[in-house]
């Protein structure tokens, strides 16, 4: 009888290619009680298993229907508890399936959903952009986002991934109103730096409701001509003399008691100019119904003489 020689390790067992082709028939007999790994330059390459045992495999996978539906119903489970808003289409761009949230935005139900055009389910100021933009993702195979601002109401903004998905595509569909707000408001900082770069004599910054400095603007800073560090960790009113000084904490207790902004002349203490006679603005930082800080500018007066309200 020809030698064999696998390799075998707990209920699995291996041989080499050359010796499968020497004696295929043993092998054969073998793969009847368990199935046979067939190794490639010592690596499994392909598994001998006897037709019972393929069987067994296949009616566990179930069909290629069965498998697709199974992928469904996991998918729908899964966009279930999705925050995200999703929807599925077909090649001619009509809705396949959509998940809760998307239903809910759109006030009508997955039933009501199912097989319309996708341009019928979004208002007439986006729904051609999205649904060529959907059709270019099936057609090309790539990805797209897009983003807009809501027609529907106002300050809302959402953002719609499109991805291809079988037979069509699908699109996620999120509010990103909250990223979009603030990197306006980043924009609008960054624009107001550039301002103040240009300015001489006028100051901006944040005190907290102990009064104290909430970070050193680079405005004040050149007001003051003093070092960042000189400046960080100090209480706002110990900027000014000491007669300014009594005026400023009034006015930071008059503010986080809610009784509204305050503007006044006050004398500020700079590094190389001594006292410079300054004009203050102070106005309540308001988050909910609490004051939980205040917003400063100073100006210096001897830019000239504007009107005090």
């Amino acid at each position: 009888m020809a030698s064999t020689h696998s390799l075998t390790k707990g209920h699995e067992q291996s041989v080499p290619s050359t010796e499968i082709v020497r004696n295929f028939p043993v092998w054969q007999n073998r793969s009847n009680e368990r199935p046979v790994y067939i190794l490639h330059h010592g690596r499994p390459r392909s598994v001998l298993l006897s037709l019972d045992r393929y069987g067994e495999l296949l009616a566990g996978l179930g069909s290629q229907s069965e498998r697709e539906e199974r992928l469904y119903q996991q998918l729908d489970t899964l966009l279930a508890y999705s925050p995200v808003m999703f929807i599925q289409v077909s090649r001619e761009l009509r809705v396949l399936r959509v998940n809760h949230m998307a239903a809910i935005h759109l006030d009508r139900s997955a039933s009501e959903l199912a097989e319309q055009p996708l341009e019928d389910l979004f208002p007439p100021a986006h729904a051609h952009k999205i649904n060529e933009s959907t059709r270019k993702v099936i057609e090309s195979g790539m990805a797209a986002q897009l983003k807009m601002k809501s027609s529907v109401g106002t300050g809302h903004y959402y953002r719609l991934d499109i991805a291809p998905f079988p037979p069509g595509a699908a699109i996620f569909w999120s509010d990103v109103t909250h990223d979009t707000e603030l990197g306006t408001l980043r924009a609008w900082r960054e624009t107001q730096d550039a301002l103040l770069s240009m300015m001489t004599g006028c100051a901006t910054g944040e005190i907290d409701a102990d009064g104290m400095l909430t970070g050193v603007h680079p405005s004040l800073r050149r007001l003051l001509r003093r070092r960042q560090e000189t400046v960080a960790g100090s209480g706002f009113a110990e900027l000014f003399d000491e007669e300014s000084r009594r005026k400023c904490l009034l006015h930071v207790q008059h503010i986080m008691a809610g009784k509204g902004p305050v503007c006044c002349r006050a004398d500020i203490i700079t590094r190389d100019r001594g006292v410079v006679p300054v004009r203050l603005f102070l106005a309540p930082k308001i988050a909910g119904n609490d004051v939980v800080g205040i917003l400063f500018t100073i100006l210096d007066d001897s830019l000239g003489n504007l009107p005090m309200r």
